[in-house]
């Protein structure tokens, strides 16, 4: 029974902690410039994320590091994360990347 309360309180203090972390921040960047997200998550380890566009899931994005090269406008968007442990996950808040016209 202690073990479980433990478990209980750890997954309650992750989710506590893990709201305070839960805002990308939004950025906007050209054609041609790189995108960066990023997120921390405290808790037991081991720690995944898998990282959003909208809906759809990017595959083998699974760092708590999102960077690319943004080489056409389609990559504008809402990023998210979802970080999991052992006692559960949580998305992030959308952030939006903007993506402006190259500059001539």
């Amino acid at each position: 029974h202690r073990q479980r309360v433990e478990d209980q309180q750890e997954s309650s203090q992750l989710r506590t902690r893990r709201r305070r972390q839960r805002r990308l921040k939004s950025i906007s960047r050209s054609v041609t410039e790189t995108a960066t997200f990023s997120v921390r998550a405290n808790g037991s380890q081991p720690v995944s994320y898998q990282w959003f566009l909208g809906p759809d899931l990017l595959p083998g994005e699974t760092n708590p590091i999102l960077s690319f090269y943004i080489d056409f406008p389609d990559w504008a968007g809402e990023y998210s994360v979802e970080v999991s442990n052992a006692f559960g996950s949580v998305r992030s808040d959308p952030a939006v990347l903007t993506v402006l016209e190259a500059p001539s």
